[in-house]
């Protein structure tokens, strides 16, 4: 392979990326294993999180396998597409949860039969998106990755590539970014103003309903916050590609561990945000056995009490 400053493989950055999503990907696949095994999955929320771990999980697995395929062309191609797809299925799932939680707390709509048109877009919009680069036969090494090629080895401009990476990637990740940003800022103001408003005006059965809204509405903020803030370095690393002609090693590797963190985060999210959910759960249940017992209203031995589990979550509106 041509060892230019323009066609080299970064192999620093491609080490670093490997190593930091093997991890990544590892937390993400015990998260995924831990939410089936406590059925947490049969809560659409939830479901709603679980896909954005997955499509981290799928994604943090292929840039591991990059290490080895990047020095073959035909391998390299099929990594920089399923690349691009994922990362795209990554990007609608975070717009999908972060519309879902902006209805659902700003509005108080639930749009749960939304799931399914959720998951067919996020599968078709991204293959059409991945497949554009397969046919122009833009995919390559680019520094660290497999992915859309912007010079040659003759350090030219491929005009092609630039357009792509610009229209089918950083483009469309920096208006997305932007819509949810602003998502979550009105979501988080108005649910604080609701519950500062009603905490004082309400009895204190609608300030322990407003309680749960709040706590079952802001750990899901947290899978598009991550999601945000890691995306930064790239874009960052973008625009200096395009103001220099030389890239930056530090920035190829930052952006790498940023990649990676996406996914580890989101993996470390949903751990906690299940476990802190299942503690809370048996407390609470362990709290309303011990009233119940008290006013006689169970026994000890009442087969029925797991069924009072679902008292302690704050429920869902009506679907829309």
């Amino acid at each position: 392979m041509n060892n230019t400053t323009c066609s080299h493989i970064s192999y620093a950055a491609l080490s670093s990326s490997s190593a930091s999503n093997g991890v990544s990907a590892f937390v993400c696949l015990v998260s995924i294993i831990l939410l089936f095994a406590l059925k947490f999955h049969k809560i659409p929320l939830y479901r709603l999180a679980l896909y954005q771990v997955l499509a981290a999980f799928a994604y943090a697995f292929v840039i591991v396998t990059e290490i080895g395929l990047i020095e073959d062309p035909t391998a390299c191609k099929a990594a920089g597409f399923l690349d691009l797809f994922l990362l795209w299925v990554k990007l609608l799932m975070s717009g999908f949860l972060t519309f879902h939680l902006f209805c659902f707390a700003v509005f108080h709509k639930n749009f749960k039969r939304l799931e399914i048109p959720y998951i067919v877009t996020s599968v078709l919009v991204p293959a059409g998106v991945a497949v554009v680069p397969l046919i122009t036969n833009t995919y390559g090494v680019a520094g660290s990755r497999c992915w859309i090629k912007e010079v040659n080895d003759n350090c030219e401009m491929i005009i092609a590539g630039l357009i792509e990476s610009l229209v089918l990637c950083y483009g469309p990740v920096f208006i997305i970014l932007v819509a949810e940003c602003a998502a979550m800022v009105v979501m988080v103001a108005v649910l604080s103003y609701r519950v500062c408003k009603r905490w004082k005006s309400q009895p204190i059965s609608g300030e322990d309903q407003q309680k749960k809204a709040l706590k079952h509405i802001l750990p899901f903020v947290a899978y598009p916050i991550i999601f945000c803030i890691c995306s930064f370095p790239p874009l960052i690393n973008r625009l200096y590609n395009s103001t220099h002609n030389t890239p930056s090693q530090f920035l190829q590797v930052v952006t790498s561990v940023s990649i990676s963190i996406s996914s580890f985060a989101a993996g470390i999210v949903l751990i906690v945000h299940i476990t802190v959910s299942r503690i809370n759960r048996r407390s609470m249940t362990s709290k309303l056995k011990v009233i119940l017992e008290e006013e006689g209203a169970v026994t000890a031995n009442d087969k029925t009490l797991p069924l009072l589990r679902s008292t302690t979550y704050y429920s869902q509106p009506a679907e829309s």
